[in-house]
C-alpha cells in the first residue's frame, strides 16, 4: 500500500493578493540542497467494505539534495515516512521527485522514484510556481514511463494564519487532488508560506488506493510541519 504523500504538488502564476486580512508572501524561496522538513503526522487506515480499521502516528521527513540526471545538475525532493499502525504494524514509504526549475523560477517534476524504480514523466509537472496569488490555479496532466496517466488539480481558496510548534505562518489556503489510471485517488489541502521554500506548513488529505493484496483502503492524514533548517522570516 505505498503512496506518495499529497504535498508538493503545485500551479501556475497569476495575480491577486491574500484574503480575510491575511497577506501571505507572493514569491517563492526556491529549494536549495541540504533544504529539511520535520512533521508530526497522524491519521486512519481502513480497508473499504471491510472491518479492517486503524490509526497511526509518524513523522515524516522532507530534504532535498543534488545529483546529476541526464547530464544536467538537478535537485532530488526525498520524502520518507513509516506509519507506525494501531496494530503493531508498520508500512514504510520512501518516494523521490527529480525537480528542476524553468525560465520562470517554477519548479518542475521531471520524474519519480519509488522504491529504486524510476518513471519520467511525458510531460513535466509544475510542482511548485515562483509567484502566488489568490488566483492560482492549474490543472495538469501527465504519463509516466510505466505507463500511469496521472491528473493534478491545484487552486487556491485562500489565505489563513497558521500556528505551528515552530511558529505562526501566514499561508496560502490549497485544494488539490491528484488522481491516477492505478485507482489512487487523493485529496487534500495544504497550507504554503512561500518565503519557508517548496515544502507545506500544514496538510489534510484523504488517499484511496488498491493495495498489493488487491483490496481498497482508504487513508486520512494529517500533518504540521514541527522543524525546518530553512531560515524562518
Amino acid at each position: 500500500m505505498e503512496e506518495r504523500p499529497l504535498l508538493f504538488r503545485g500551479g501556475s502564476n497569476s495575480g491577486g493578493s491574500g484574503s480575510g486580512g491575511v497577506t501571505p508572501a507572493t514569491h517563492l524561496r526556491s529549494p536549495r540542497s541540504g533544504d529539511t522538513y520535520n512533521y508530526t503526522l497522524s491519521g486512519k487506515l481502513w480497508g473499504v467494505g471491510t472491518n479492517v480499521s486503524y490509526s497511526f502516528t509518524d513523522s515524516l521527513v522532507a530534504g532535498y539534495s543534488q545529483t546529476n540526471y541526464s547530464g544536467v545538475n538537478v535537485l532530488i525532493a526525498n520524502y520518507a515516512y513509516n506509519l507506525n499502525l494501531s496494530n503493531g504494524q508498520s508500512i514504510a514509504v520512501n518516494l523521490q521527485f527529480i525537480d528542476s526549475s524553468d525560465a520562470s523560477g517554477n519548479v518542475i517534476n521531471l520524474a519519480e522514484i519509488q522504491n529504486g524504480a524510476l518513471a519520467t514523466y511525458n510531460l513535466p509537472i509544475i510542482d511548485l510556481p515562483a509567484t502566488w496569488s489568490n488566483t492560482l490555479s492549474l490543472d495538469q496532466q501527465t504519463t509516466t514511463s510505466s505507463g500511469v496517466s496521472e491528473v493534478f488539480i491545484f487552486s487556491v481558496v485562500g489565505a489563513e494564519n497558521v500556528s505551528t510548534p515552530i511558529g505562526t505562518f501566514a499561508c496560502w489556503k490549497v485544494n488539490s487532488s491528484e488522481n491516477t489510471s492505478t485507482s489512487t485517488n487523493t485529496n487534500g489541502t495544504l497550507w504554503y508560506a512561500p518565503e519557508m521554500g517548496a515544502a507545506p506548513i500544514k496538510m489534510s488529505a484523504t488517499v484511496t488506493l488498491v493495495g498489493s493484496d488487491g483490496n481498497t483502503y482508504t487513508m486520512t492524514l494529517n500533518g504540521v510541519l514541527s522543524s525546518t533548517n530553512v531560515p524562518i522570516s
